[in-house]
């Protein structure tokens, strides 16, 4: 999924969590949410057309949805994203104020036209190659991350499993493409000579580290 629902969880991308992991005493109240809406629906006849799950419709986004789809069949959740606090990290390392202000800027207009388009699905400036640095560690890296992880995911399981992934419609075609190309280990190796060649230059001659 695109998102965690757990603290621990986000703090590092691949990382599995379940209903197993439901501990009252941690106080993660979204996995909590999650696995109590998952066994609530167990006792439906039918589930999906229960007046619970039009409740959960209405109330919960897409993410969550399918979170509680993966967790009523007994599914663990796997964090396929990058950690927030490293793209946030990553974005102040190789961007200034004007930079991020144009790429939000562009960004904020192409989804307009995605929207007049009928939705980011739809979208005829979908591509996976950017001079944009920004872009780069906004999308296309976590975008990466998300591919690598699906692959990662369905190699450990069985034939007859089925891995799902979650994310937003504005990624969707972009994980496509680099799962049909395999591109996102291109994209991958960029990112770990970029932080190498980041570190590189932070380390002084005489005082080590900085």
């Amino acid at each position: 999924g695109e998102s965690s629902v757990t603290n621990v969880q986000g703090q590092k991308s691949g990382s599995l969590v379940s209903c197993a992991d439901d501990d009252p005493g941690r106080g993660e109240f979204l996995l909590r949410l999650l696995c109590q809406s998952s066994e609530q629906l167990k006792l439906e006849d039918n589930p999906l057309q229960s007046k619970l799950w039009e409740t959960f419709v209405q109330n919960y986004n897409g993410e969550f949805l399918v979170y509680i789809a993966a967790f009523f069949n007994g599914a663990d959740l796997i964090y396929g994203d990058v950690p927030k606090m490293e793209t946030f990290q990553q974005l102040e390392a190789v961007s200034t104020i004007l930079d991020l202000d144009r790429e939000f800027g562009r960004r904020a207009r192409a989804n307009y036209l995605d929207f007049l388009r009928g939705g980011h699905i739809f979208s005829e400036n979908v591509s996976v190659h950017s001079e944009s640095t920004v872009e780069q560690v906004m999308f296309l890296e976590r975008e990466a991350v998300m591919a690598q992880e699906l692959v990662t995911a369905a190699l450990k399981g069985r034939p007859d499993e089925v891995v799902v992934g979650v994310m937003g419609a504005e990624h969707l075609l972009r994980v496509q493409e680099m799962l049909q190309t395999g591109c996102w280990k291109e994209i991958l190796q960029r990112k770990q000579q970029r932080q190498h060649n980041a570190a590189v230059t932070e380390r002084g001659a005489d005082y080590g580290l900085k």
